[in-house]
């Protein structure tokens, strides 16, 4: 008999243990991993090189069976300077790994956060500052467990001084 005690004790924490860790993993926010993609086109918008600026986009986006993405814009910093539609541009190439798509599809999932970065480099020291405050004020941006964003999750993208 007590042998029978000790292994239902046993199943049960077991049981539990697993139960805790999937809850823990469905809260946890999705991080998608993408095959290699090649631009174009250059993606750094005009008006952002031209005028020497840095911007932030956070685009909620949903993977089709193809696992190719359909975004949209979530979060644009600064206004007006072509950021929000280059990501869109970027986000068109891009397709998730075989296991992001089977991860997303196992946990349900509808939609996730893809945060991108542009900056001159150097990057101005402000940016990692706005860049705090953007995922700080938008968790869950784009439905339950999709972020706040991390730092290396972000998509960098570059553009030449010149």
């Amino acid at each position: 008999m007590r042998g029978l005690a000790h292994t239902v004790v046993f199943v049960l924490a077991t049981i539990g243990a697993a139960m805790a860790q999937d809850h823990q993993t469905a809260n946890e926010a999705f991080s998608p991993r993408f095959e290699t993609y090649a631009a174009h086109e250059p993606i750094y918008p005009q008006r952002g090189r031209a005028q020497r600026v840095a911007g932030i986009v956070h685009l909620c986006c949903q993977a089709r069976p193809d696992r190719a993405l359909a975004c949209t814009i979530g979060v644009e910093w600064p206004h007006g300077r072509g950021f929000g539609d280059a990501s869109l541009r970027l986000a068109r190439g891009m397709h998730l790994t075989q296991e992001s798509y089977s991860q997303m599809q196992a946990r349900s999932l509808i939609a996730f956060r893809l945060p991108i970065r542009f900056q001159i480099a150097p990057a101005p020291p402000a940016l990692d500052q706005v860049q705090s405050q953007i995922d700080a004020e938008t968790v869950d941006l784009c439905g339950p467990n999709t972020g706040p964003a991390v730092q290396s999750e972000y998509v960098v993208v570059t553009g030449s001084e010149h």
